[in-house]
C-alpha cells in the first residue's frame, strides 16, 4: 500500500523548517539562539566583511549568496526557470560591505524570506508534483542551514560567539 502525503503537509513542513532556520527555535534541529536572524543580529559591516580565511568569502558573501540562491529557486517555484545557467560565481564576488550595504543585504534577505514563504503558501499544489520543484524546496532548507552553519563558524573564528 502506498501512502499519499497531502501537499498541505509538505508546505507546512517546509515552512516549519524555514521558520526554525530564520526566526524561532522550537526543537526541530537548532539550539536556542542559533537562528539566522539571531546569528546576524548585532554584527557590524566590519565584522561581516572579514574573510573566513585570506582570499576567501565572508559573512556578507554568505548572505549575498543566499539571496542569489533564493532568486534562482523562486524562478523555478514560479514555473519560470532561468533561460541560462546562473553564474554562481557572481554571488561570491561581494566580500566587503559598508554599513549601508550591510543593512541592504539584511533587508534583501528578509524580503527573500517573505517571498519564499509566499511562494510556498500560494503556489498551486500541482507545482509540488514536479520532482525538481519539490526537491528544490527541500534544497532551500538544506542550503540555508548549511550557510547558517558557515556564518556560525565565521563568527566563532572571529571570536564573536
Amino acid at each position: 500500500m502506498t501512502a499519499t502525503v497531502p501537499v498541505s503537509s509538505v508546505k507546512a513542513a517546509l515552512r516549519a523548517a524555514l521558520t526554525e532556520t530564520f526566526d524561532s527555535v522550537f526543537g526541530m534541529y537548532l539550539d536556542k539562539g542559533d537562528t539566522m536572524w539571531e546569528s546576524l543580529d548585532g554584527l557590524t559591516a566590519e565584522q561581516v566583511s572579514v574573510p573566513i580565511y585570506p582570499g576567501s568569502n565572508s559573512i556578507a558573501s554568505q548572505v549575498n549568496h543566499m539571496i542569489f540562491y533564493f532568486d534562482v529557486m523562486a524562478q523555478y517555484m514560479r514555473n519560470d526557470p532561468p533561460k541560462e545557467r546562473p553564474d554562481w560565481g557572481l554571488a561570491w564576488k561581494l566580500v566587503e560591505v559598508d554599513e549601508e550595504q550591510w543593512a541592504e543585504l539584511k533587508r534583501a534577505l528578509a524580503e527573500r524570506q517573505a517571498e519564499l514563504y509566499m511562494l510556498i503558501d500560494d503556489s498551486p499544489d500541482e507545482i509540488f508534483a514536479d520532482p525538481d520543484v519539490l526537491g528544490g524546496t527541500y534544497g532551500i532548507v538544506a542550503h540555508t542551514a548549511f550557510h547558517l552553519g558557515q556564518i556560525k563558524h565565521a563568527k566563532a573564528a572571529q571570536g564573536l560567539g
